[in-house]
């Protein structure tokens, strides 16, 4: 078991997160649920899945600048 801490900076206004600092830990986390087949179902169903939250991490990952990888 591992704690995982965030600092987050939100947009009261527009009532959503604008920045969020995670250490590298989530971020392994959060990659490998690209290499279950949920991501290809992301993918084949054109970004629109239906699965929620995991449209929107495939498409900030399809948008990270290869320096980050």
């Amino acid at each position: 078991m591992f704690d995982i801490s965030a600092r987050l900076l939100v947009d009261k206004e527009q009532k959503r997160v604008a920045f969020v600092e995670v250490g590298s830990d989530f971020i392994d986390v959060m990659f490998s649920f690209l290499t279950l087949p949920l991501g290809s179902i992301v993918r084949l169903f054109g970004k629109q899945s239906g699965l929620g939250s995991f449209d929107i991490l495939y498409k900030s990952v399809e948008q990270l600048d290869v320096k980050h990888l």
